[in-house]
């Protein structure tokens, strides 16, 4: 599957599933970040704006809360 920046919530879920003990709410945007980029599949820019970032971030303590 290929992953952009726009993909939040499938990157969140590939997140979730990848780091399943690390609480997303604890990470910096620029830890984020690194862990997406190295994502399989991913083939977005290096550098994302910020609002991407908070995104998956809600995103995946959202997925980590239930």
């Amino acid at each position: 599957m290929k992953l952009t920046w726009d993909d939040t919530e499938e990157i969140a879920k590939a997140l979730s599933k990848k780091y399943p003990d690390i609480p997303p709410v604890v990470l910096s945007t620029g830890q984020i970040r690194r862990m997406v980029i190295f994502l399989k599949g991913f083939r977005g820019w290096w550098w994302p704006n910020e609002i991407y970032l908070d995104a998956i971030q809600r995103s995946w303590i959202m997925l980590w809360h239930q």
